[in-house]
């Protein structure tokens, strides 16, 4: 008999960590699978947690794990010795899922969410942990910058306020030339009802407070935050996917419904100086 594994050091942000993995593993089963992961799957079911909070699944983390790996993999195509950092990593499975044998990973998180990871994972020269919070300025030394480097953070970023997210690209920007950050937004509307208490997924189980949110039609201003920073590329939840979020699918057509409502996923560019 398997011993299932209780997470119950988690609290508040960090165990929101559980949700994605949650929502791919629901997906990876699907016949339609927009993502499959079924290392997901294997690890929902060696936690000892009430998933069933959750509700019955939500498609938005499968399309950002679907565009995200793929921007990883089109980096990795030109850069396949580049360094990838994945901020806010909880139980990501990203790693597995677009490794090319020769790209330097690190899987960073905060303490007891990397305590988690070390249940499950192993550690290697090429795959490695940071236990940090994103906004703890020492990780960054520890990043080689002798190499192209691509920065991700998966549903982490709005847990922050505007200012600590202006600061920590901006501490990218300047240390990492030529490097990338991708990360996914929501709306001011939903960051809005988060810190209003209002963010709730179920009967069960509501989002903590989401301090930063962003409009998707504002993403250019992003470029403004630093002298380096280029956006190269946004998407929204939908495009391509409309089918999957039923009557919001087309609800979003009409765009004051789009502009106020509707998150994205974003990737910018350190132009060299």
């Amino acid at each position: 008999m398997t011993i299932k594994i209780r997470p119950d050091w988690l609290q508040d942000v960090p165990e929101t960590l559980l949700l994605p993995l949650y929502n791919r593993a629901v997906e990876t089963v699907r016949t339609d699978a927009i993502i499959h992961d079924p290392r997901a799957v294997a690890l929902v079911e060696q936690l000892d947690y009430d998933f069933t909070q959750f509700g019955s699944g939500h498609v938005a983390h499968a399309i950002r794990a679907r565009v995200f790996d793929a921007w990883v993999r089109a980096f990795l195509a030109h850069q396949p010795d580049a360094v990838v950092v994945n901020l806010g990593a909880g139980l990501d499975t990203q790693f597995e899922r677009v490794d090319n044998g020769h790209v330097q990973w690190y899987e960073l998180d905060v303490p007891e969410s990397i305590a988690l990871w070390k249940r499950f994972f192993t550690e290697t020269e090429r795959h490695r942990t940071l236990a940090y919070s994103a906004l703890d300025p020492a990780w960054i030394e520890l990043i080689p910058n002798d190499r192209p480097v691509l920065f991700q953070a998966a549903g982490l970023l709005m847990y922050f306020t505007e200012a600590q997210v202006r600061q920590l690209i901006s501490r990218l920007a300047t240390r990492f030339a030529d490097g990338f950050v991708q990360f996914d937004t929501i709306s001011r509307w939903f960051s809005a009802r988060s810190v209003a208490g209002k963010a709730a997924i179920s009967k069960a189980y509501t989002l903590p407070a989401m301090p930063w949110g962003i409009n998707v039609r504002e993403m250019a201003t992003l470029a403004t935050w630093h002298p380096a920073i280029e956006v190269v590329a946004i998407q929204d939840y939908v495009r391509g996917y409309r089918h999957r979020w039923g009557a919001y699918g087309y609800a979003v057509l009409l765009p004051p419904i789009y502009s106020r409502t509707m998150g994205a996923m974003v990737q910018l560019r350190f132009r060299p100086a």
